[in-house]
């Protein structure tokens, strides 16, 4: 309790330090604002510039007074030149009646030692140049025969290193082929499908890598892709087998029975696979209702593989169809000895077909 009665003091504290701390640095900011000033000026970019002009003026009255300092100093040791014997003496006497006269010489002899000491000036220029010069064109007769001994030493080992032979088509149709077949038992769909298309790109009409294209689209289901895929290749390749069958497997799939039929029995006279097209046939006949073909394609394929039950199925089908109960009758009878499971409607078919052949029979005698 006695916190919260010691909470307002506390406050009225903080508020009168914060206060003095204001007044106390506004009061020290007032007092030195004018040394910030001149600080500013001195040091800053303005003051700069006003220090390096003035150092530059200070070297400039420097080197006029060395100057003028020098040619004095030639002056005078024209004007008091160390002479022996009685030279010195009559010099000293002609100077003294015609000081006008040896000034004159003087500062004639001055122009002279300068104009010598400018064309020596020049010539050691005009050698700089030349060496210059010179320097140069070595540096530039050094760098073509460097270039020329590169470009040797690069025919010498071109000349050495054996050519690259170029890529064969064939060759690579086959490399992409074999990597899209890895590819594919890996699982990689889709980037088997992705080399694929560039393996095409090289060749369009070639057979396997189109085949296996269509395989992926059957795969995912693309049918209609797989489709228009099977047609360009089989107008390219209008008698293979494989082409047709993976074009009429596509169609037997979207349910266009009529052209896959067509298609099957086309395979029969390029196809080795009588079985399998004998099968198919079978089916889509029945598909068809085409009872007449179902038949015979059923009777084709029963005279080499007679034991299918699926097929002896189909075919006492047709003969019922056809009015053939007797070869009916005797096609059940062989399909009960191979499915046992299935007797009992089997036999009923059986029993059925009888009482109707034995009812032809009586009525046609009748007739008689």
């Amino acid at each position: 309790m006695e916190f919260f009665f010691l909470v307002p003091w506390v406050h009225t504290e903080i508020i009168i330090f914060c206060i003095v701390t204001v007044i106390f640095i506004g009061a020290l900011i007032w007092y030195y604002f004018p040394t910030f000033v001149r600080i500013f000026q001195k040091f800053g970019p303005k003051g700069r510039d006003a220090r390096i002009d003035g150092r530059d003026s200070e070297l400039l009255k420097e080197r006029e007074k060395t100057e003028e300092q020098k040619f004095q100093e030639q002056i005078q040791s024209l004007e008091n030149p160390i002479l022996s014997g009685d030279e010195t003496d009559t010099k000293l006497l002609l100077e003294e009646k015609e000081p006008g006269k040896t000034k004159k010489k003087h500062e004639k002899e001055i122009k002279k030692q300068n104009e010598k000491e400018g064309e020596n000036k020049e010539i050691t220029k005009k050698e700089k140049t030349e060496k210059k010069s010179k320097e140069s064109q070595q540096t530039n007769n050094n760098k073509n025969e460097i270039e020329i001994k590169t470009v040797e030493t690069q025919d010498t080992t071109e000349e050495k290193q054996p050519k690259k032979k170029e890529k064969n088509p064939t060759e690579e149709l086959a490399n992409i082929k074999k990597q899209a077949q890895t590819l594919i038992a890996r699982g990689e769909i889709d980037e088997a499908q992705a080399l694929i298309i560039n393996g095409l790109a090289l060749k369009k009409d070639h057979k396997k890598l189109n085949l296996m294209l269509g395989s992926i689209y059957e795969g995912k289901k693309k049918f209609d892709a797989a489709e228009i895929l099977y047609k360009d290749l089989a107008k390219s390749y209008p008698e293979d087998a494989e082409i047709l069958k993976s074009l009429a497997d596509v169609l037997i799939i979207k349910k266009k029975y009529k052209v896959a039929a067509a298609l099957y029995e086309k395979l029969l006279s390029l196809s080795e696979e009588k079985e399998e097209i004998l099968f198919v046939l079978s089916h889509l006949s029945y598909e068809l209702k085409d009872m007449e073909n179902l038949y015979r394609f059923t009777r084709l394929y029963l005279k080499q593989w007679p034991k299918n039950k699926e097929i002896l199925d189909l075919e006492a089908k047709a003969q019922i169809h056809l009015g053939k109960r007797k070869d009916a009758i005797e096609t059940l009878i062989k399909l009960k000895t191979l499915s046992p499971y299935n007797t009992n409607e089997i036999q009923e078919m059986i029993e059925k077909l009888v009482a109707e052949e034995e009812m032809n029979q009586h009525f046609n005698a009748e007739n008689s």
